[in-house]
């Protein structure tokens, strides 16, 4: 049971730390639940001094105003005044020095403790010996130095305090016997009284002992619950859920990263209420409040018009928390469930293309041989010739995707940029035939230094180029390509631009999913492996949109020095 309750209070104080600010309250939160630990003592000390205070003045004045002349000095009364007024003054001191801190706590302590065990048995001793009472006294003096000091001391005061008793005793036997007085011993009283100054001393020592170890488990729990705290507090904040607490008023008690952003709040300081913070989401909470809406509806958030869905939970128990809001984005999940669809597209497809290979090239075989048999008409040439297109269509598209499916063989380089391109756009001008003044490189003169896979490089480059001549041509046969290579300190970007029409925005979205074409003849993987291969290679590969040409497609690079 022990062991869970710091749980407990750990996520009520999760819930109470960000009343103060939402972007985080963790120094709030620790200035509240750790304890001043060097005050402790210094504090004890100052209650002490108030008692011992209030003791010696209320003596005082009563003494003074001849109220306990019968009780107070009435042996020696010169003695018991001086006394009194000497250990005020001492008492005013003491009080002046544990405010500065100076001399240290122990041997304040120490000596204020002794030079209370000497006063007060000089008053005992101005007043007649035991039977004035002032022994009780003695009895609070040795609690507190059980309490304010450590481990044996209160054994030694209360050994020092007993034989001031007896000392005093003594004298006054002594004084007896020179002045011819009857002898009247009260060792058995004092005897009594040093017994219980030692039982004193042991209970308080043992009581001391039980408060500091109640003490350090108190620490060692604060301690675990700060470290609970500040995980929690992390946790919470690396949520792609949003997370908005609010209060029976409809105040946010809590509202974190995720949430702030989905509410297009950012950082910034936003209101405490709901109502003004997000009034959507405040319709939201009211109509499920009032039964009116048990499975909550998405909205759109009015700042940048992202989809939300809210989930309500009502918190029940003693606190002002009323509702916990958890908050998704819905275009996330459904990226995520598109991420899982073309996960399983990709298994199935590749499965498919396997079993397709070996039917696809006896239908290839066939067709050849048809085309060299004799007396063929001249439609049954363009049936052949179908065949063969068709064939060689399917054939790329199988190759495409087992190539695809045996990407993780991932072995990275460090690669210089620029020459690189020089050789590629070469290889690309042979093996299309084009002319080379149909592509335009830009590239600083220093080189640019990468880490990639060359062939993976070589076949995202190719992809992406073969896109971008394929419809430039439609539009400009002369000028296909302009590749500009640039950088920063900490990026390294190839711009593969084409002078096309450019790619539709209600195409944007799906530019990157498999088969998805524009041509008749295109089979839709050539931007999907790009991008998948771009992945496995820790790089970027994303559509600019650039009204100033037609399509331009970036990949970006960690630079590394040369």
């Amino acid at each position: 049971m022990s062991a869970q309750r710091p749980a407990k209070q750990e996520r009520l104080s999760v819930f109470q730390y960000h009343n103060r600010d939402f972007p985080s309250a963790m120094g709030t939160l620790t200035a509240i639940s750790t304890p001043d630990t060097p005050d402790k003592p210094w504090r004890a000390l100052h209650v002490f001094n108030l008692y011992r205070l209030v003791i010696a003045g209320v003596i005082a004045v009563i003494f003074h105003a001849g109220e306990g002349s019968n009780t107070f000095g009435q042996t020696l009364p010169d003695l018991f005044g001086y006394a009194i007024i000497i250990w005020l003054c001492i008492i005013f001191l003491s009080g002046f020095f544990s405010r500065l801190r100076k001399p240290s706590f122990q041997l304040q302590t120490y000596g204020l403790i002794i030079a209370d065990i000497a006063f007060i048995t000089l008053l005992m001793y101005a007043s007649g010996g035991i039977a004035s009472g002032f022994g009780v006294l003695l009895l609070v003096i040795i609690a507190a130095s059980g309490i304010l000091s450590s481990r044996h001391i209160p054994f030694a005061f209360a050994a020092i305090a007993t034989l001031a008793i007896f000392f005093i005793q003594g004298i006054q036997g002594y004084q007896m016997l020179v002045g011819g007085e009857s002898l009247s011993f009260e060792y058995a009283q004092n005897g009594l009284l040093g017994a219980a100054l030692f039982a004193v001393a042991l209970l308080s020592h043992l009581l001391a002992q039980r408060i500091r170890t109640s003490e350090a488990l108190a620490e060692q729990r604060r301690e675990e619950l700060t470290d609970l705290t500040t995980i929690n507090e992390l946790a919470l904040q690396q949520l792609e859920t949003g997370v908005v607490v609010v209060d029976s008023r409809n105040a946010i008690q809590l509202c974190n990263s995720a949430a702030r952003n989905m509410l297009g709040h950012g950082s910034g300081v936003v209101s405490r209420s709901l109502d003004i913070f997000a009034p959507k989401l405040y319709e939201c909470l009211m109509q499920w409040r009032q039964g009116r809406q048990n499975t909550p509806e998405p909205f759109r958030n009015v700042t940048d018009g992202k989809e939300l869905l809210p989930h309500f939970k009502s918190l029940k128990g003693k606190s002002n928390l009323a509702t916990l809001i958890f908050l998704d984005d819905t275009s996330l999940l459904s990226h995520r469930a598109q991420q899982s669809k073309l996960a399983s597209l990709g298994q199935l497809t590749a499965s498919i293309a396997h079993e397709i290979r070996n039917p696809l090239s006896a239908i290839t075989h066939a067709g050849q041989l048809l085309s060299e048999a004799n007396k063929l008409e001249e439609s049954d040439y363009r049936l052949i010739e179908i065949i063969q297109n068709q064939s060689e269509r399917l054939d790329t598209i199988v190759k495409s995707i087992l190539a695809l499916s045996r990407k993780e063989e991932f072995t990275p380089e460090r690669l210089e940029l620029t020459s690189w391109i020089n050789q590629f756009i070469t290889g690309i001008i042979n093996e299309r035939d084009i002319t080379s003044g149909s592509i335009h490189i830009e590239h600083p003169e220093s080189p640019l230094y990468v880490y990639v896979d060359p062939l993976h490089l070589d076949q995202i480059m190719y992809n992406v180029s073969e896109n971008g001549i394929r419809h430039s041509r439609i539009k400009n046969p002369d000028i296909l390509l302009k590749i500009v290579c640039s950088t920063d300190n900490e990026t390294v970007r190839i711009d593969v631009i084409d002078y096309g029409d450019g790619v539709p925005e209600e195409h944007r979205e799906k530019l990157f999913e498999p088969f998805f074409t524009t041509l008749s003849r295109g089979t839709g993987l050539g931007l999907y492996i790009a991008r998948e291969l771009s992945q496995i290679n820790h790089t970027h590969l994303q559509y600019i949109d650039d009204p100033a040409c037609g399509a331009r497609f970036r990949i970006s690079f960690n630079r590394i020095q040369e």
